[in-house]
């Protein structure tokens, strides 16, 4: 790093990283044994000027980053990043970030609804051809305000990500067997605000999100659809309040219904597998979620003290779909819901002490 003058300063680095994964299989019947290793190297010069002007509040980074994999294919990639806010009053500032990303390992999921619903994970370096390397390109632009106890943020921002595969999104549809190469973007936008009232801190963040999967090769009538995460609207409302030797802290947690496949209305059974309509369709119930906590702090003396805990998980007991995934069954499919957890109670209780 070179400091060049005091408001100018730059740095840069080198890397050099191996990455090896291991892939062992054994099976009974038929008997199979299988061990596969994998190794990456990879070399990395990267670079970075700041420059900053107090004086007008003024705020830019650039940098640039070399990627050199010498088992993958593309071998060299160059991936520019930049950072800069300006301040426009003393409490209102605008920041932009851009950045292009990549990534060489991915994780792979291999029959989602295996023996008692275990799912096997496995580690897969990119190698150019079935596991390419995920490549993204992502900016934002955000506003953000703050004097004295209140704090409001909003931020736009869009991604895109090349070079996802199938396997790796936890698709329990159409997908589930099949490995495609594809890509998702997203866009939206995220909203914040804190306030401070005396001993009452309440703050209240919303999330607008459109995430869209695109996938090549299939015999899918739309390889365009909501992705699996694509959550439309998200709203966490908060407060918390410390009175004496008392803290206590309410809050309540909504989002819009994940996206769902359901089979088809007409013809659920074909072939002998369940006939699903297009992918991620449909949508399930909302979530609402209303959670409860407090803590009474016991001092004793030479500092130290206990916390006595209550926290209360969904105080409504609502039923909160997380996700739905069908199975045959006397070739019928059938609706497997998984529900998070109900009403839960937790007592806890801690000691500190000090020597």
């Amino acid at each position: 790093s070179h400091l060049i003058n005091s408001q100018l300063d730059w740095q840069w680095g080198y890397s050099a990283d191996m990455t090896a994964v291991t892939d062992k299989v054994k099976l009974n019947r038929p008997s199979l044994t299988s061990d596969v290793q994998r190794v990456l190297n990879s070399h990395i010069v990267h670079g970075q000027a700041n420059w900053s002007q107090e004086a007008t509040g003024t705020f830019v980074s650039g940098g640039l980053r070399l990627n050199y994999f010498q088992q993958a294919d593309p071998q060299f990639i160059l991936e520019p990043r930049l950072r800069a806010h300006q301040y426009l009053t003393d409490e209102l500032m605008i920041e932009f970030l851009g950045e292009l990303k990549s990534q060489t390992i991915t994780q792979i999921i291999d029959l989602q609804s295996d023996f008692l619903g275990v799912e096997r994970r496995r580690w897969a370096l990119a190698d150019g051809e079935n596991f390419p390397i995920i490549r993204s390109k992502q900016a934002s632009l955000g506003l953000h305000y703050e004097l004295n106890d209140f704090f409001a943020s909003g931020e736009f921002y869009v991604k895109q990500v090349n070079n996802i595969i199938s396997t790796s999104q936890a698709f329990q549809n159409q997908l589930e067997f099949i490995q495609v190469p594809g890509s998702y973007d997203s866009y939206g936008l995220d909203f914040m605000i804190k306030r401070r009232f005396g001993k009452l801190n309440s703050w209240l963040s919303y999330g607008w999100a459109h995430t869209n999967y695109t996938f090549d090769q299939t015999e899918l009538d739309q390889p365009s659809f909501p992705s699996n995460l694509d959550i439309r609207h998200n709203i966490y409302l908060g407060n918390s309040l410390k009175t004496g030797q008392f803290d206590w802290s309410l809050g309540a947690n909504y989002h819009s219904g994940v996206p769902v496949t359901r089979p088809d209305n007409n013809d659920p059974v074909l072939n002998g597998l369940i006939n699903y309509q297009s992918p991620n369709h449909g949508r399930l119930p909302d979530y609402l979620r209303l959670d409860f906590s407090g803590t009474y702090r016991w001092n004793f003396p030479n500092g130290h003290y206990s916390l006595i805990g209550l926290s209360i998980w969904n105080i409504m007991n609502r039923d909160n779909p997380l996700r739905t995934y069908y199975e045959r069954i006397a070739n019928t499919p059938i609706a497997i819901d998984q529900l998070a957890l109900g009403f839960t109670p937790n007592v806890s209780l801690q000691l500190q002490f000090y020597f």
